[in-house]
């Protein structure tokens, strides 16, 4: 809390939390649809290869879809 320069002060209560919990359980669920979404787009796609590849070379593309897409670009929101 030192390092963040945050000072409580004492008067934070759980009561006060609750819609801020709510917020964070619904974007999550939402991330989660929309991976969900993206992964029955993907494995339906030519983007995950041709039929032939193995279920490890579609797991790596697929692991590179997902990094793209949702770790590179929160992360680089720190970066900017």
């Amino acid at each position: 809390m030192r390092l963040a320069d945050v000072h409580p002060t004492g008067n934070e209560k759980f009561s006060d939390m609750w819609g801020q919990m709510a917020l964070n359980l619904l974007a999550n669920i939402l991330t989660a649809g929309v991976i969900s979404l993206l992964f029955w787009i993907l494995f339906s796609s030519t983007l995950m290869g041709p039929s032939g590849v193995s279920d490890a070379i579609r797991g790596a593309i697929w692991g590179a879809w997902l990094w793209l897409g949702f770790v590179v670009t929160s992360s680089s929101m720190d970066v900017i």
